[in-house]
């Protein structure tokens, strides 16, 4: 019986959440459709994923991504491999992933390279001060 309806809901809603996969609770699907969880694969908790998003193995039997709490993915996004997402990550739209991810960190990009520092309140506050402020001629 489960595996009919699992069919009926991936074939209307485009979305593969298999019963096996760890997902913490808070989980958010933003604008659903083209979502592809392998079965192994662990979500931390409130996470976000946005359209288009595969979360998987990169070979047949291969090991499968460990993600933790707090992650954004961006629409499109590709985490692919036995990589280690840690939390408060955000992963931008199109990028695809294949290498370990620290906390609070940002990637973008096909390879995924990291960007910036840690997205942490100090750092946010202390670029804020270091901001030149726009010159108006009048």
């Amino acid at each position: 019986m489960y595996w009919l309806a699992f069919r009926l809901v991936e074939t209307f809603t485009g979305i593969s959440l298999p019963k096996a996969a760890l997902i913490g609770p808070g989980l958010r699907i933003w604008h659903f459709g083209n979502i592809f969880v392998h079965p192994e694969v662990k979500i931390g908790a409130n996470c976000t994923l946005r359209q288009g998003v595969t979360i998987g193995n990169r070979h047949p039997d291969g090991p499968v991504p460990v993600i933790g709490n707090n992650v954004e993915l961006g629409a499109y996004a590709q985490i692919l491999g036995g990589v280690k997402i840690g939390n408060n990550c955000r992963i931008g739209a199109m990028s695809v992933v294949l290498h370990d991810m620290p906390d609070n960190s940002t990637a973008v990009g096909a390879p995924a390279r990291l960007i910036d520092e840690p997205h942490t309140e100090l750092n946010i506050a202390a670029r804020l001060v270091r901001l030149p402020m726009p010159h108006y001629d009048t």
